[in-house]
């Protein structure tokens, strides 16, 4: 078994549960955390990425700019050092001209076609999208995905939009009434195309233009092959 590490979220997980605390401590801490992932997923192999440097999305994004939301000083002190200590010992991968987040969905996708066992690693919803066994590692939760639910969690983030990067939901529709009006009828549709029919009619009542749709949607997705070349090698 292969765990596909979002090694980003790490970072803050250890960084702010033992602030105050060294950073040599904190290296410790963040080896036992590790440790314990593998031992829960039960892995034998583990791949880490980290978001290095570009992102195609924002170059994407022109109804609001793509993560314009962030607080960009809101960082672990050892923020740096930590992301240096994940590539020095275990190796984490920087990914750039992407998100951590797309290159677990490019490796994931690759094990997938090789009929070879992963489990995503994550705390971020947004990976739901892809199929798969996933494991949050905060909580301690598995989940298993198929192609059916995937799609189906896409095309709900799709409808809300996704606050956290400052991608819009629907336009006119705040995200609580998109929940409650329209996830329920997208919950009973199965079929891929019929998802997106739906939820393109639903934006296109409510205002917006094809091409803002679009735009929503590529924000969201969580890449399955690279749109380039990928900076690094993928394992298994």
């Amino acid at each position: 078994m292969r765990a596909i590490i979002d090694a980003d979220p790490l970072v803050y997980i250890v960084g702010f549960g033992h602030k105050g605390m060294p950073l040599g401590y904190q290296c410790k801490m963040m080896d036992e955390f590790i440790e314990n992932v593998f031992e829960a997923v039960e892995a034998t192999q583990a791949s880490f990425y980290l978001t290095g440097k570009g992102n195609y999305r924002f170059d994407v994004a022109t109804i609001q700019p793509y993560k314009g939301n962030r607080d960009k000083s809101h960082k672990p002190e050892y923020y740096d050092e930590l992301r240096e200590y994940l590539q020095d010992a275990w190796k984490a991968r920087l990914v750039e001209g992407m998100e951590a987040d797309d290159a677990c969905g490019i490796h994931a996708y690759h094990l997938k076609a090789k009929a070879k066992p992963y489990t995503i690693c994550t705390i971020d919803k947004d990976l739901l999208m892809l199929e798969g066994r996933h494991y949050n590692y905060k909580r301690g939760e598995f989940n298993e995905i198929d192609e059916e639910e995937g799609w189906r969690r896409f095309y709900l983030q799709t409808l809300t939009g996704d606050a956290s990067d400052n991608i819009p939901g629907l336009f006119k529709v705040t995200g609580a009434k998109a929940t409650k009006s329209l996830k329920e009828p997208l919950c009973s549709i199965k079929v891929h195309q019929e998802m997106d029919d739906y939820c393109r009619e639903v934006y296109l009542e409510k205002g917006a233009t094809e091409l803002q749709y679009r735009e929503i949607q590529e924000l969201l997705w969580i890449l399955r092959e690279p749109r380039t070349s990928p900076n690094f090698m993928l394992e298994g």
